[in-house]
Formats: C-alpha cells, structure tokens, sequence
C-alpha cells in the first residue's frame, strides 16, 4: 500500500508539474506583429525595366513615381528626373512585376500575423483568396481594415470563405450565410465536395438572387457542366478534370450520390481508389475534356490547379521531397499533422505500381492546365497553402513554376497570379499589372521572370501599400516566423491554438 501511495504521490506531482506547465504556456504572451513600412514622401523607381506579363513583353529604363499607395506616373528614364523630396531606388538592371496573388490560401488562424502573413510578404504575395478558416472564428474584417490603415502586415484579402457547404449543409445555415454576405464585404460561399445536386441548387438558386458568390470544390456528385451552368465561380483542384473526364465519370458522381445517401453496398469498398484513378488516366476522353473547358469558358468559370497538392500525393514517399528546409518555418503542431498526413498517403499508395498511379495522375493533371488554358480556361495561381508540404507564401513560386513545367510560358503563369486575378475581383482599374493610376503593389526582382520563372524568388525589393521593404528586411520576416514557429515560442502558439479549438473560439 505505501508503494502506491508514493506512486500516486509522484504521478500526482508530475501531472501538476504538466498543468502548470500548461497555464503557463497558455498564458505566455503572443509575440507582438511586425509593424509595417509606411513612406512618408514619395517613392521613384529609377531607370527600372517593367515586365508586361499580359504582352509577354520588357519595357526598358522606365522611372515610376508613388506617392501613398498609387503609381502616379511611368515615363522614360531619360526624359524624367527624380522630384525633390522623394525615396529613391535604383532600379538598374532589376524588373519590376504587379504584387502576386495566391487564389487559394489558408490563413484562418487568430495568429496568423506572427505565423503566416510574414512569409506572404517575403515571398512578393500582396494578395489572397482565404478558401475557409482552420479556427472557427477569426477577426478577418478587423485584419481587412488594419491593412488600409497600414497597421497590419499583411497580404490584402481580396475575399474569404468564413463558411464551408459541405455534406450536411442546410438551407438554414445557407440563411445565415446570406444574411452575413450580406453584411460582411468579401464574404464567399465555399463549396466542398461533399454537397449533392439539390443542395447546390438551391446554394446556386439563392448566392445568385442575393449577389453573393460561391465558389470551391466541384461537388463530386455534380456535373462541372451543371455547376458552371448554376454560376460557381471557380473549380478548385486539378483533378476534377480527371474524375469527369473518361467514360466512367457519370458512374463516378452516382457512386457518391450513393454513398451520401446511405444507399451504396457496404461490401463496394471505397469509391475512390488508385485503381480508379489508374482508369481515368487510361480512358481519358478528350471529347469529354473540352465539353467541360468549353462549358466553363461560356460561364466565365475560374480554374485553380493546386498542383503542389497532387505533387503531395505523388511523393508523400520520398525523403527528398519531405526533407523541405522550409518546415522551420512551421509550427510544431502543424508540422506533425504535416507529417502524419503524409505517412499515411505513402501507405495509401504503398507498392511499385500504386506509386506510379499518383505520380501519373499528378503529371496528368499538370498536361490537362496546358489543355485547359489553351482552350480559353481562365487559369488562377492557387496553392492551397497550410495543406501539408505547401508553404504559405512560399509556395506560390512553386505553384507558378508547376504551372510552367505544365507548358504555360513564364508570361501566362504570371498572368494567372497577377492579372487574372483582378479580373476575378472585378479590380483590374487597381491590380493586375504595373500601371499608372493602379495601386503600387510592386515587387522588384533581380532577374528577367519572363525568362526564368524562378527569378521570382530573387527579390531585390517590395514595395506594398505605401512602404518599401529591402531584401534584407524580407529576409527578416522568415526569421521571425521561424522564431515563432519552434522552441518555446512554439510550443505556447501550438497550446493556445489548441486551447482556442476545443473552446470553440
């Protein structure tokens, strides 16, 4: 009995020792947000080379004047001198592109000023589309003013998805998501895979009455011909191309209407599976293709490839993708999940031949952008950024450089994360390329992107929302995350998530 008692005794002290240790990291404050550069005179870009990304072309020794936010003039460098009283760059021998847009990002946490945003502005990404919170609830219109006001560094969020329609979505929360759309600018509808057809009408039926947009995963029980038709805006994911287009597609759709009803036979097994997949690269109808692209292309239906989530699938196996130095950049916590998903899809796809199906299914993918934009398909550069092995910010040059390796010249690949963006946003008057009256979202690169895109990566300087940021202080924003990300920083951050998501908060 006395060794139980000074059993307990000590397994009561250690779980005490944990308790306090958990207060304590719950209670140890958050690192306090980078505060923005703001310019207090103007800004001129000297003798610079502007890249038109639209024209595929260089326009040489250029000088651009901002003053605030705006560009308010481009002339030859040889007819203009700098006006007194102005921040100088000398812009020789770099190229000056439109701030970058990631079309699918995940930033929904409430400490995603000290974990992600940074890593957004490192990379040249001065806007985004948020695809659905992690947290429930985030401060997103309080994020959306502090970045007017130049209180928060941050990319802009030129729309978020608060909600997800997904498997038991209801006509209620459809009216609740309404009446916040309503109140709320930016505010979309995510669709998820999992709705089926009615649901989708009626999503369709009453987004369309109230102006509202939905937009995500094409429903895999739904036709992209009949969701283009109902005015989803855009298809996320590479690989719905490759589930509708063979001959099995329709099958395909009612396996899952089945599934979602309850009605398919338990002994059918999954209906996903790599033997399936194996089939829709074997069968692929190009006929099939191009009446889904040229649906879409009627409808102005939007097309975001995440390639970078099929590359996961394609090499969850190899140590060589996984050991990516920029997982010091990840919270701890997230890190593990990161690696936890990925073992489980090396399982998945365990064997010689199984392996080879999701590599061909992800190159695939990749051959069906190149037909997709060749046909007319208005291509977006979307990450799906905080899904496991994509970075955020740092992920959208692997993006575009996937877009690339899929046959999009270094010129279309940075149309689709600069210009057909602001097309989407209906904002092309102030975003989409480097021109006078539009916003100064400008990102100074070292070398030529439209001959290399990877001289997207070799930043010389940002200038953003009214304030110039160097090479150097870009460099800084990584350090930060990387400081917030590990050691007991990290493992505060990682407890007050923790906490916040089983308070519901």
């Amino acid at each position: 009995m006395k060794y139980f008692k000074a059993f307990f005794k000590i397994i009561s002290s250690l779980l005490l020792v944990v308790l306090v240790v958990l207060i304590v990291l719950a209670l140890w404050p958050e690192p306090s947000p980078i505060t923005p550069n703001v310019s207090t005179n103007p800004i001129y870009i000297q003798n610079t080379t502007i890249v038109d990304a639209v024209e595929d072309t260089l326009i040489p020794n250029q000088s651009v004047l901002i003053e605030g936010k705006r560009i308010i003039s481009i002339t030859p460098a040889d007819e203009s001198t700098p006006p007194q009283n102005v921040e100088i760059i000398d812009g020789a021998g770099k190229y000056v592109i439109p701030g970058l847009w990631d079309m699918h990002s995940h930033i929904g946490v409430k400490t995603a000023p000290q974990l992600y945003m940074p890593l957004y502005i490192a990379a040249g990404v001065t806007g985004i589309r948020d695809m659905g919170f992690i947290e429930s609830t985030v401060p997103m219109q309080e994020w959306k003013s502090a970045i007017e006001q130049q209180t928060l560094l941050s990319p802009r969020i030129g729309a978020y998805a608060q909600d997800m329609a997904g498997f038991n979505f209801s006509e209620k929360e459809l009216e609740l998501f309404i009446a916040s759309a309503k109140q709320e600018s930016g505010l979309f509808l995510k669709v998820y895979s999992g709705v089926q057809n009615d649901m989708l009408e009626t999503i369709a039926s009453q987004t369309n009455k109230y102006g509202v947009t939905f937009a995500g995963h094409l429903p895999r029980a739904v036709s992209p011909i009949k969701a283009a038709q109902l005015g989803h805006k855009s298809f996320e994911h590479a690989r719905f191309f490759l589930y509708n287009s063979y001959p099995g597609s329709e099958q395909l759709r009612q396996d899952y209407e089945d599934a979602y009803q309850g009605n398919r036979d338990e002994n059918a097994g999954p209906v996903m599976s790599i033997a399936r997949k194996q089939e829709m690269i074997d069968q692929f109808s190009d006929s099939i293709f191009y009446q889904i692209a040229d649906t879409m292309i009627a409808y102005n239906t939007y097309y975001v490839p995440t390639h970078l989530t099929r590359k996961m699938d394609a090499y969850a196996h190899d140590e060589d993708y996984r050991d990516d130095e920029r997982l010091k950049y990840i919270l701890m916590a997230q890190n593990k999940g990161w690696q936890e998903d990925a073992d489980e899809m090396a399982e998945y796809a365990k064997g010689e031949a199984k392996t080879q199906t999701q590599i061909d299914f992800y190159k695939k993918g990749l051959e069906l952008t190149k037909k997709a934009h060749d046909a007319g398909v208005k291509v977006l550069a979307g990450t799906d950024a905080n899904d496991t092995y994509v970075f955020p910010g740092l992920s959208l040059h692997d993006e575009l450089e996937e877009l690339v390796k899929a046959g999009l010249t270094p010129a279309e690949a940075l149309v689709a994360a600069t210009q057909t963006p602001a097309e989407y946003f209906e904002a092309t008057a102030d975003y989409g390329s480097v021109t006078t009256g539009k916003m100064a979202d400008l990102v100074i690169l070292s070398g030529n992107p439209l001959a290399d895109i990877n001289n997207i990566r070799n930043i010389d300087r940002l200038v953003y929302n009214g304030g110039v940021y160097t090479h150097d202080e870009l460099e800084s924003f990584k350090t930060y995350v990387k400081d917030n990300a590990s050691g007991i920083k990290g493992l505060a951050l990682t407890v007050q998530l923790m906490a916040r998501m089983i308070m519901g908060g």
